[in-house]
Parts: C-alpha cells; sequence; structure tokens
C-alpha cells in the first residue's frame, strides 16, 4: 500500500470527505480463503473505517469486514501503520449508511460517538 497515511495529513487538516465516529466495537476481517483476522474498529464512516490489528495480516485483495453491532462490509485496504489499517468500504456511502442502525447512523451524521 503506498498511499500516505491519512491519520497524519501533511498539513494539519483532517481532509475527508466524510465524518468518522470513534468506537471501539470487535469485528473480524474473512478473506475469503477460510482465515478469520479479528481486529478492533477503532472509527467508522460511511465511506470506511480504521481497525487495529490483533494478529498479522497482509491484505491482497477485497475481503470481508464484519463489524459487532453494525453489520457486514465488503472492503479493501487503503493504508497500513504497524498494526493499524484503514479500510475503503467497496458499496457507496449511501448504501453503507442505509444497512447502519439507525441510531448509530443518527449519531454519524451529527458527528457524536455512539452510547
Amino acid at each position: 500500500m503506498s498511499e500516505p497515511n491519512p491519520e497524519t495529513p501533511d498539513n494539519g487538516k483532517d481532509r475527508r470527505r466524510f465524518k468518522r465516529v470513534p468506537t471501539l466495537f470487535s469485528g473480524a476481517i474473512d478473506t475469503g480463503a477460510g482465515t478469520t483476522v479479528s481486529v478492533a474498529v477503532l472509527d467508522v464512516s460511511v465511506n470506511g473505517a480504521k481497525l487495529r490489528l490483533r494478529e498479522p495480516f497482509e491484505p491482497s485483495g477485497p475481503f470481508v469486514l464484519c463489524i459487532d453491532r453494525l453489520g457486514i462490509f465488503h472492503a479493501e485496504a487503503a493504508w497500513r501503520k504497524g498494526n493499524r489499517i484503514g479500510v475503503r468500504f467497496l458499496e457507496a456511502p449511501d448504501d453503507v449508511s442505509e444497512v447502519l442502525p439507525e441510531t448509530f447512523a443518527e449519531r454519524l451524521r451529527r458527528g457524536l460517538a455512539p452510547s
């Protein structure tokens, strides 16, 4: 992955198009090859998520991300730094918003942390 890590923008400003909500949900990556990797979901937007890997994982293509309490999303790696990885959802942001639980989707629209 050669893309820069969006966690540390060079100008100090957040350049993301979509609001991210801090979370601490459990999740898992299903590689489709019979392998599952446990993750902690650190934040979520309608466009992607930041994950902390609990074991080594080198993504080689699209995968399925299962986020407890939120749902199942098709994703691909956008960046990786140490045990953290940013993923981009392959579904359109409007489609992701539709599958999120309403209480979480509303908080995401307002930029508030979930309870």
